[in-house]
């Protein structure tokens, strides 16, 4: 009986989508902007995309989208969704402002996929901005796009993708849900956001991440990275810089070509290929997970591996201080950085490459 009223229920919406209708009302302003802008947009719901081009001044472009029975309706729906822009100075700051509605009919559908009374349509900006533009973003719902700003770049977001490429400045960013992609990026990197798996592509700066959960990935980065979460895999290739992995679950990946390595994860294995170029030592600690750590055959090092339950496996030739069934304790090379491999149960793999 319930999956039968189930059922219906959910046909009933589709027929209610099928039947609605959606009207589109085009925005268009090109605002004066002086030397060294800031925008600031704020958005409800909707897609956001701002641009960098050799311009100086800004171009709005916003098409409203609105849900209503018919056209005669969307037009006054419309008149509640105000897109205002004010100028103060060097900072140009646009605004959607969704405005109640009382006493307008609503479909099934919007009641159904609404939330809220003044939730009755959206707004989508394409922005055209000079290249050394700071920028401010804070959407609630929808995606957002920003390409070729020579500025820093700060976003709150709720739920939506995040895609920025091509930034020369700092990039700060707070999210909920939702896809973060960084591409070409030359400044200090801040995120701090809930399920949210992250991609990074060419960055040179410090990133600081904090994540609930998601995958973190990054290829050709160019500084210190701190990365502390709750659960997800990390992966970072061609690493260039410090790096420190704070984790309660989940896989880390590391390929690393210069600086120190701290990991700590209750659960998780830990796989790092690193050319042992820094003094300040290589640090890997997993409760439950194997630990395989990679280096070069013509390296040097102190090594200490310890597992409760598990095996320890080494290709190196060693000088051997202490061992044990679950301790080792020696040196490889001729001086070289400290290394400590611990997990209370998993192997411990020291290999060469």
């Amino acid at each position: 009986m319930k999956l039968t009223l189930l059922i219906v229920i959910l046909i009933t919406a589709m027929a209610g989508m099928a039947s609605a209708d959606s009207f589109e009302f085009r925005y268009q302003k090109t605002v004066d902007i002086e030397d060294k802008p800031e925008l600031n947009i704020y958005n409800s719901i909707g897609d956001i995309k701002i641009q960098g081009a050799p311009t100086d001044v800004v171009t709005i472009e916003a098409v409203k989208t609105i849900r209503a029975g018919d056209r005669e309706e969307a037009e006054r729906l419309s008149e509640y969704v105000e897109i205002k822009s004010k100028k103060n100075g060097r900072r140009l700051t646009i605004e959607t402002t969704l405005h109640e509605v009382e006493g307008q009919s609503r479909s099934f559908w919007q009641k159904l996929f609404g939330s809220g009374k003044d939730m009755f349509g959206s707004v989508d900006y394409i922005i055209t901005v000079p290249f050394g533009c700071k920028a401010f973003i804070e959407s609630r719902s929808g995606d957002i796009v920003v390409d070729e700003i020579a500025e820093a770049v700060t976003i709150i977001g709720g739920s939506g993708d995040i895609s920025l490429e091509t930034i020369d400045g700092a990039v700060t960013i707070e999210s909920i849900s939702g896809k973060i992609s960084l591409s070409e990026i030359k400044g200090d990197i801040i995120i701090a956001c809930g399920g949210t798996d992250i991609e990074m592509t060419s960055v040179t700066g410090l990133i600081d991440i904090r994540s609930a959960s998601g995958k973190t990935s990054g290829i050709y980065i160019d500084g210190p990275v701190k990365i502390a979460k709750t659960s997800g895999q990390v992966i970072m290739n061609n690493l260039n810089g410090d790096l420190r992995v704070k984790s309660t679950s989940g896989n880390v990946e590391i390929h690393q070509l210069n600086g120190a390595i701290d990991i700590q994860t209750n659960s998780g294995n830990v796989k790092v290929e690193t050319e042992l170029s820094s003094e300040r030592g290589y640090h890997v600690e997993t409760t439950v997970g194997e630990i395989i750590f990679r280096v070069p055959e013509t390296s040097s090092g102190t090594v200490r591996l310890e597992t409760l339950s598990g095996s320890i496996n080494t290709e190196l030739p060693l000088t051997i201080r202490t061992f044990s069934k679950n301790k080792l304790i020696g040196d490889f090379g001729s001086g070289g950085p400290k290394i400590t491999l611990t997990t209370e149960s998993g192997d411990i793999t020291l290999e060469q490459y």
